[in-house]
């Protein structure tokens, strides 16, 4: 079976042994790209070199990564070469003077991989651990917290706090960022006024946050009837990664049941 290589940034797909489409998604910070198979994310796999040998596909990413069933195997070696066939026929023997124009090389140049941000202490057993991770500014500096940055799942729920505490128009540029959820705080408290919150969070979360995708039935918005209060949660899907998290919240009723 012929070995086939693909590079990225491509529209090119590669088809494995069990029917199954590779192909490129969007770039990633560090010069990489997202693996996707049959057009979903695979295992947060990120690469700029795909390669199909034997009938699997390799990723080349920091190190060689073999897909398998219930992720990815690596780092590995170079893919293996399939044992050259013998050809079935002799070569043609080129007659006239040689030409002048050779046919078109590939000159392909790997993107450049950022070393420097891989996290210390971090093992590196899968793909490089660097790509999972979300950098933001922590906006609560000096008020509830010293760091200056924060990452992963607290980045991204951070993020999501700042969308569903945001009224639309607050922002010059961006008049219909937010959500609309202060002023359903001041419906009466019940079971309706829970729904109509619950959707408010998933449509502004969706617009608004997309490195994450929403698990629609684990999104629920409780009534603490006693505390006056509604307790939302909201369960999500890291794009990058596949990882399921959360996104927890209390949010006081402004008007009694």
């Amino acid at each position: 079976m012929a070995t086939t290589t693909i590079t990225a940034p491509t529209t090119q797909t590669l088809t494995d042994k069990d029917g199954h489409v590779w192909s490129f998604g969007d770039l990633v910070p560090g010069a990489s790209y997202i693996i996707l198979r049959d057009g979903t994310p695979y295992f947060g796999g990120f690469g700029y070199e795909m390669t199909l040998s034997n009938g699997v596909i390799w990723v080349l990413n920091q190190g060689w990564y073999m897909s398998t069933p219930t992720g990815w195997d690596g780092p590995k070696p170079a893919p293996p070469v399939p044992d050259a066939q013998p050809p079935t026929s002799l070569p043609t023997i080129p007659t006239g003077p040689p030409t002048s124009s050779a046919p078109p090389g590939r000159n392909i140049v790997p993107p450049p991989l950022r070393i420097d941000a891989v996290r210390p202490g971090v093992p590196q057993s899968a793909f490089p651990p660097q790509l999972y991770f979300f950098n933001d500014l922590n906006r609560r500096f000096q008020q509830t917290s010293t760091r200056l940055i924060v990452t992963g799942k607290e980045a991204l729920n951070l993020d999501i706090d700042n969308i569903l505490e945001c009224p639309p128009k607050s922002f010059m540029f961006h008049r219909d960022f937010g959500a609309r959820i202060k002023s359903v705080l001041f419906e009466p408290m019940n079971d309706i006024t829970a729904n109509k919150l619950k959707i408010l969070f998933i449509e502004a979360i969706e617009r608004w946050e997309p490195r994450v995708r929403i698990i629609f039935p684990r999104c629920v918005v409780i009534p603490y009837y006693d505390n006056h209060l509604y307790l939302a949660i909201v369960s999500y899907v890291i794009i990058a990664n596949n990882e399921i998290a959360q996104y927890v919240r209390t949010m006081a009723t402004q008007v009694g049941s």
